[in-house]
């Protein structure tokens, strides 16, 4: 009988120990992971927070005469275009209030103080401010600014320099195209929408300013690119970590092409910074 339940004693243990170290197991991959994505997003104990920023714009305002003699008119305030929209909610359900990056202070800290939500990153979406955020402004992901705003915008804040733009968007005799600009070594060269047509041509970039504030462009020939481009993003962040890295190292920009959904891509150029 005594032998009988050592046995039984001993099989506990040992299911005991496994466990434990399967969840081991899991919190380090996990932990990893959340550094990963911290890392390639420029997220860390200290910064927490990311700004997605849309393009905006102002619809033409329509008048609509009614039945009663009346007038309506509509499309009177400015908006975010909706696919944008769409895809800026793809990144959302990836980075907010799911990835705990805290140090062992903020850990201890919000244990104490029974803050909700510590260590937690938060992520706002809003449409392109009419004036340039300040500096210290953390990181950011800007979509559909290179294409459907302006290039300037891009430039503001990728640093304020042609150098950390790779790719911009240009016009040549009527046909849309993301233009290679000479950097890094790299020669000048236009990739044009309608050879890639009807597949999706569109950019994803990830640049790191001097300040340490890590900014990301998605980018299409048209909002529908852009859409595209984050959710391409928001799936693949871990590939493009492995590939390229993140913190201070990272830098790149790759032109794809999409056909009708994120999981059908090929790739058209890169940019190593």
């Amino acid at each position: 009988m005594f032998d009988f339940s050592l046995a039984i004693l001993e099989n506990l243990v040992s299911a005991v120990v496994i466990a434990a170290l399967s969840v081991l197991v899991l919190i380090g991959l996990s932990r990893r992971r959340t550094r990963h994505l911290g890392a390639f997003f420029g997220l860390g104990p200290g910064t927490r927070s990311i700004l997605i920023i849309l393009s905006r714009y102002q619809p033409m305002a329509k008048t609509v005469e009614l039945p009663e003699g009346e007038q309506s008119v509509g499309y009177r305030d400015e908006t975010v275009p909706a696919s944008e929209f769409q895809g800026a909610l793809k990144l959302l359900e990836l980075l907010d209030s799911k990835w705990l990056i805290a140090s062992f202070r903020t850990l201890v800290e919000g244990l104490f103080t029974g803050e909700l939500g510590f260590g937690k990153v938060s992520v706002k979406i809003i449409p392109v401010p009419q004036e340039e955020l300040g500096r210290g402004r953390g990181p950011m992901i800007l979509m559909g600014t290179g294409a459907s705003d302006s290039n300037s915008i891009s430039e503001v804040y990728l640093g304020g320099e042609v150098r950390c733009s790779a790719y911009r968007f240009v016009k040549h005799e009527g046909e849309r195209a993301f233009e290679r600009v000479a950097v890094r070594g790299y020669s000048p060269a236009k990739y044009y929408a309608k050879d890639y047509s009807p597949a999706e041509l569109a950019l994803i970039q990830r640049y790191r300013n001097a300040d340490g504030s890590v900014v990301f462009l998605c980018a299409g020939k048209n909002v529908g690119g852009s859409s595209i481009a984050a959710e391409f993003l928001a799936r693949n962040w871990n590939d493009l970590y492995d590939e390229f890295g993140g913190s201070d190292r990272g830098n790149f920009a790759r032109l794809y092409t999409f056909s009708g959904s994120p999981a059908e891509f090929n790739i058209v150029d890169t940019v190593k910074f």
